[in-house]
């Protein structure tokens, strides 16, 4: 995409409103990286505003490396947004494409291959990379505030759909592919699914437990 935009500096609006429409500019992945990167925000101002009630300096020390680690997952995943929308737009420029002549032709094929391609690695890569936000909000549980541990059980779920969600795109995206590579990919995504599942069960679990003591 030539003068690309972006994900992150469109409004809210305009990506509701484009999402809605016949032309969608972001992608099913990058809205579900979207609500990822909502989810992690959520966990940090959890424990942002957990930091003003602690006095313990190695629990202090605890939350901060999970902020930072926190800050550092949502920059790629932010990155990820915009790599599975060029990927997109890029192959639907390729099928777009109207072969003149035999190297306009072979140009084509390869733009749609490489799309293709780009349509099953990016939302493996982004589903990698949200894992590592649900080992974070496991390990914010015990260091949150109890008042605002709610936002960690809405942030572990909304992730875990996220995971869902790119799961469908690598498994509809590689269909056709050899079997082999499919059952392959397929596996992986049934991993990742599984380990965000349990993830959001342990936030739930934990959750519902410590708020039962109000």
């Amino acid at each position: 995409m030539t003068n690309y935009k972006s994900v992150w500096k469109h409004t809210l609006e305009k990506i509701r409103d484009s999402t809605a429409s016949e032309q969608p500019f972001a992608t099913s992945g990058a809205i579900s990286l979207i609500v990822a990167v909502y989810g992690s925000s959520l966990v940090k101002m959890s424990l942002m505003l957990t930091l003003k009630k602690i006095r313990k300096q190695r629990t202090k020390a605890d939350i901060n490396n999970i902020i930072d680690q926190l800050d550092q997952s949502s920059a790629s995943l932010c990155k990820l947004a915009d790599k599975d929308i060029i990927a997109f737009h890029g192959f639907l420029g390729a099928i777009a494409l109207t072969p003149k002549d035999e190297q306009t032709r072979k140009r084509r094929a390869a733009m749609i291959k490489s799309g293709r391609l780009a349509s099953i690695r990016v939302p493996l890569e982004s589903g990698i990379e949200i894992l590592k936000l649900t080992d974070l909000i496991v390990a914010a549980v015990p260091l949150c505030a109890t008042p605002l541990l709610c936002d960690l059980a809405v942030a572990s779920n909304m992730i875990y759909t996220a995971v869902q969600n790119l799961g469908w795109s690598v498994k509809v995206n590689a269909a056709k592919l050899p079997p082999p590579q499919v059952e392959m990919l397929i596996e992986k995504v049934q991993q990742m699914d599984r380990k965000a599942k349990r993830s959001s069960t342990i936030v739930n679990r934990e959750v519902t437990r410590k708020l039962k003591g109000l």
